[in-house]
């Protein structure tokens, strides 16, 4: 398959030469290109963008009408003036969601931060669908922001407009995520050191049996960090784990609004729960699963914490019990430095490819010491 019907296959391929125009205009901006000086050849911009010659030419044709190149056949493409550069500059917000729990503090960070800098922030969200992700990710890149802070959302594989962006060298910082194999700058708790803290925790307490609940993988490292740190305690601890000790096939979380699947969710705990009759303690991955655990004990005649201990991740809105012994994660500190790490790449310094930040394990009345 050549270049032109990958381009014509792409979901993102009406913003290509987009994110080219954006970059080249840029660099005319900062100086790299001066007024009288060449700029790269058609044929040098496609294996630099990897695009067809046919998209480099779109990106061309916009700065030539736009005024800023003149073309001469036989000699090249040469810069004619510098635009004004805006007061303020762009970056680009995208999230799974926004709520007290885990969004709302990253939201208000990054907007903070970026001020102080001068740039505008604007906000996007993809409410866990991969297909508002990638609406969103072209209508940044289209509207000319110069980078993109971003949570993807939790699916099988990566997104494609955010691996072009990548592959374009157009900044990038992850958010609570970090795609394996593609060296995209991210920033998170360690999760897995924090899922291996809490089942300590419950080690201390006096739960042998704990059981971790959480979503499908799905290429979201932050689960898979969170079940790996949780196996991990187990081994450390010479404490024997069993299959049926990770429930990760709750669904409903990344499917919006969808109640029959949130029901069908609860009793899928419930059943898991009646069949593990030792378990004594839970660690729920995310705030909505909570919100599922806490009903379906409610529902199967049980209190938390006299009949299980409960640990989660992330802050609370409206659960009962109403103080529940979590694992904070310093989101106000995730977006001051997402929003570094993206000026930082902006203006071409090297940048750590996982940075990690401090968790806090808030106690609260979920959790009940066992007599051994």
């Amino acid at each position: 398959m050549d270049i032109e019907e990958q381009e014509r296959q792409s979901e993102n391929s009406h913003t290509l030469y987009l994110t080219i125009y954006n970059k080249l205009k840029d660099d005319i901006i900062r100086g790299v290109y001066p007024i009288g000086s060449v700029l790269p050849t058609e044929m040098d911009l496609t294996k630099e963008f990897y695009v067809s010659r046919t998209t480099v030419q779109k990106a061309m044709q916009l700065l030539l009408k736009e005024g800023y190149i003149s073309r001469t056949a036989g000699r090249g493409t040469f810069v004619e003036k510098i635009p004004i550069a805006p007061q303020k500059h762009t970056i680009g917000l995208v999230l799974c969601n926004i709520a007290y729990s885990f969004g709302l503090d990253i939201l208000t960070s990054v907007e903070r931060e970026a001020a102080k800098y001068g740039y505008h922030v604007v906000f996007k969200n993809s409410m866990d669908s991969s297909q508002k992700e990638t609406q969103a990710i072209n209508d940044l890149a289209a509207f000319g922001a110069e980078g993109i802070i971003i949570q993807p959302v939790h699916k099988e594989y990566y997104n494609e407009a955010l691996i072009q962006l990548h592959f374009n060298k157009f900044p990038i910082v992850l958010v609570d995520r970090f795609f394996s194999g593609f060296p995209i700058p991210s920033i998170s708790t360690d999760n897995a050191a924090a899922a291996k803290a809490v089942t300590n925790y419950l080690f201390a307490h006096g739960h042998d049996r704990i059981t971790f609940i959480c979503s499908p993988q799905q290429n979201t490292s932050s689960v898979q960090d969170r079940i790996d740190g949780f196996l991990s305690a187990h081994l450390e601890a010479n404490k024997p784990t069993h299959n049926s000790d990770v429930l990760h096939t709750i669904l409903s979380p990344h499917l919006q609004n969808n109640e029959k699947m949130f029901q069908q969710d609860i009793e899928t705990i419930k059943r898991h729960l009646l069949d593990s009759p030792d378990v004594t303690a839970i660690i729920s991955s995310e705030f909505s699963i909570t919100q599922m655990i806490v009903q379906a004990v409610q529902q199967l005649g049980k209190k938390i914490p006299d009949d299980y201990s409960l640990v989660m991740f992330d802050g609370y809105e409206s659960i009962y019990p109403s103080i529940a012994t979590h694992v904070e994660q310093d989101q106000a500190e995730i977006g001051r430095r997402a929003v570094e790490i993206l000026l930082a790449q902006l203006t071409g310094k090297t940048v750590p490819i996982k940075t990690h930040i401090p968790f806090t394990i808030v106690e609260g009345n979920t959790v009940r010491t066992r007599e051994r």
